[in-house]
């Protein structure tokens, strides 16, 4: 390589540092011993990784989020309104619980404002918003509240609908609380384009949405 094309390399490498800013960049300098043409190799390489998880982690929290649905579906339908007398319906986010509401019911309150919004602007007819709209504004965030097991009401709604959707599962309620928490701070971390470049930020990573999956799509019978 000539000096003029070293002279223009480094001056385009310098140009990109500045703006990545140094604060962002630091990180990648420090795992390359301060050398700016590894950082930036190192850092394409956490954008590269960074779209992968979110291929692992997209399918991990649709699988997730549909099955919690299922569940909450059928329980929901079996929780009697003390107002009323009568039970609640199927639709556990358009007509919820008392339970329900009280452990997200805020969370349920701003996806329905989400899905009216995102309704109105699509195409089409006018028409209301489904359980569907709803549930996909919900964000992992919501599943992993709902998940916790330091709360009364969500230990009953574990054990009352939520185990079971989790039919595969021989780990404690703690742990799969655990790795749901773990994957929603990874989920995160991506989303706010943060370094994954540490051993114990990915690593854990891929087994578990693996372990999730794998509790929930029956093993392949080719026979």
């Amino acid at each position: 390589m000539s000096a003029s094309t070293t002279a223009v390399a480094t001056s385009h490498h310098t140009a990109v540092a500045t703006l990545l800013s140094p604060a962002r960049l630091a990180p990648y300098l420090r795992a390359a011993d301060h050398k700016l043409r590894p950082a930036l190799r190192l850092y394409r390489w956490n954008i590269e990784m960074s779209a992968a998880l979110c291929e692992c982690l997209h399918l991990f929290e649709v699988a997730l989020r549909n099955r919690i649905d299922v569940r909450l579906r059928e329980w929901n339908a079996d929780q009697i309104d003390s107002g009323t007398g009568l039970a609640h319906g199927a639709d556990w986010l358009l007509d919820p619980c008392r339970l329900l509401r009280r452990v997200i019911g805020r969370d349920i309150a701003k996806a329905a404002q989400r899905a009216g919004v995102a309704v109105s602007h699509s195409s089409g007819a006018p028409r209301s918003i489904t359980h569907d709209d709803v549930l996909a504004q919900l964000t992992m965030g919501t599943w992993r509240f709902l998940l916790r097991d330091s709360d009364p009401g969500c230990l009953r709604i574990w054990t009352e609908a939520l185990a079971s959707a989790f039919p595969h599962c021989e780990r404690r309620h703690g742990h799969v609380t655990g790795d749901v928490e773990a994957l929603h701070r990874l989920r995160n971390r991506i989303a706010h384009l943060e370094p994954v470049i540490s051993p114990n930020s990915v690593h854990p990573t891929s087994p578990r949405c693996a372990e999730f999956l794998g509790r929930w799509i029956p093993p392949r019978n080719d026979g």
